[in-house]
């Protein structure tokens, strides 16, 4: 049994500034994301990759079973296990309060709900869906 540590609190000031670099970053990840897309990038990739009648890979089990399947599942088990520690910490989990697990929570449910969504907005299919 981990015991329950004290939360140490940082300086307002501190997690301003870090809020503010942590957005900078994310907001500049994604407009070279969007960038990237709409230049055409990725079908460029897409073509290094495939062919015109598909990803010749694309029954391989590694990459259908393991790194589609799996990943997907995996994804969602850990989204699980966030959101049920959010009310029944274990492990780390019980080292932050309950707002910050709940925060941690949504956090995943967003970075998943973006995910599903860029790739439906993708205009290059994905060999699998």
């Amino acid at each position: 049994m981990v015991p329950n540590m004290p939360h140490s609190h940082v300086p307002s000031s501190f997690s301003h500034r870090c809020l503010r670099t942590t957005l900078a970053w994310t907001l500049g990840v994604l407009v070279c994301l969007l960038t990237w897309d709409a230049l055409g990038q990725d079908r460029a990739l897409a073509h290094a990759f495939g062919t015109g009648s598909g990803f010749p890979m694309r029954e391989h089990w590694l990459f259908s079973q393991v790194l589609h399947e799996g990943a997907r599942r995996v994804g969602w088990l850990l989204m699980l296990l966030v959101a049920l520690g959010v009310w029944w910490p274990i492990g780390l989990l019980r080292r932050i309060d309950l707002g910050e697990r709940l925060q941690l929570a949504i956090s995943v449910l967003v970075a998943l709900g973006v995910v599903s969504s860029l790739k439906s907005l993708n205009a290059t299919s994905c060999p699998w869906d």
